[in-house]
């Protein structure tokens, strides 16, 4: 495929800190495939490069999603949350939560979206233990949103939701009253909801999607069991 255009969103990463032209100004990566591109398209090849050093997930998503979707690109590239995870607090599948609408929103305009995985740098950093799992939730939520819907897409289900509806719709408003997602503490949450508003006593759970590891599949089931359920045995 020839895009005709490329937007490049998100922090530091992207921006390409300390990685300068002789003129001091940042260069980067996202430049130099920028530069790719337009061998391969030609002269009117559209690039604009958004990020900006320092950004947290949610101000990369208010301050660039806007902007990027009024200028209906072909390719856009999203990295972000790296700065989030390095928060003492962070609630890591919050951010991957806040991501999906993102992407729902750039893929229903037709514009394709890649997303970055982190590589595991924490072995080098103050405070491994905390940030490694962090990290590691971003990379699996990267993984599972390029999957997830494509794999629904494929199968149709799309056409197993009410008139009207489809999957290009927000995460928020697909997740609404049908997915319980979150840590233990957040599904704890809207299983408590659930219970008080409609009385419900025994709910059935779906732990493993399209592209998941059998690993993490396992280790939601571990959470689910250990941290959430055994509240309610005993309350």
């Amino acid at each position: 495929m020839i895009w005709r255009s490329f937007v490049a969103m998100g922090d530091s990463f992207t921006e390409g800190l300390s990685d300068a032209y002789p003129d001091g100004s940042y260069r980067g990566w996202a430049d130099l495939v920028a530069a790719r591109l337009a061998v391969e398209h030609g002269p009117d090849f559209g690039y604009a490069n958004l990020a900006i050093r320092g950004k947290l997930l949610d101000q990369i998503i208010d301050d660039q999603l806007e902007p990027t979707l009024a200028m209906s690109p072909g390719l856009v590239s999203f990295a972000g949350g790296g700065n989030d995870v390095l928060r003492p607090r962070v609630d890591a599948h919050a951010l991957v939560a806040r991501m999906e609408p993102m992407v729902a929103q750039l893929r229903e305009q037709g514009t394709d979206v890649v997303l970055f995985r982190f590589a595991d740098v924490t072995a080098h950093l103050p405070g491994q233990r905390m940030l490694s799992p962090r990290a590691a939730i971003l990379n699996d939520g990267a993984t599972m949103l390029g999957e997830k819907y494509g794999a629904y897409r494929r199968w149709e289900q799309d056409k197993a939701l009410p008139a009207g509806e489809s999957f290009d719709a927000s995460f928020e408003d697909l997740a609404r009253d049908r997915f319980i997602l979150g840590d233990p503490v957040r599904v704890s949450e809207e299983i408590a909801r659930y219970r008080e508003r409609l009385g419900v006593t025994t709910m059935i759970f779906r732990l493993q999607w399209p592209g998941m590891d059998h690993e993490k599949v396992m280790r939601s089931i571990r959470l689910l069991g250990h941290k959430v359920l055994l509240k309610f045995l005993s309350s």
